[in-house]
């Protein structure tokens, strides 16, 4: 499920999975016209907000009739 602060929650199928030993990949599918790619890689990333130190970079590429966006960030398995 994807969860927004604008959109709330939706239903998200998984639709390729993979897992290398320096990252993982994904891609999702919402409803029949919207696509997302999930890369997530092992290495130093900083969120440039906070001197909080990650060990994952995350970049997610989403593909729809409307238009396409690509986000990036940090992110960790850390439950802090």
């Amino acid at each position: 499920e994807e969860n927004t602060p604008d959109a709330g929650r939706t239903n998200l199928t998984v639709t390729t999975e993979a897992v290398a030993p320096q990252g993982y990949f994904v891609t999702l599918q919402e409803g029949p016209t919207r696509t997302m790619a999930l890369t997530i890689t092992r290495e130093a990333c900083s969120d440039g907000m906070s001197d909080r130190r990650f060990g994952m970079a995350a970049a997610l590429f989403i593909q729809s009739p409307d238009a396409n966006r690509l986000s990036q960030g940090c992110c960790t398995l850390d439950h802090r």
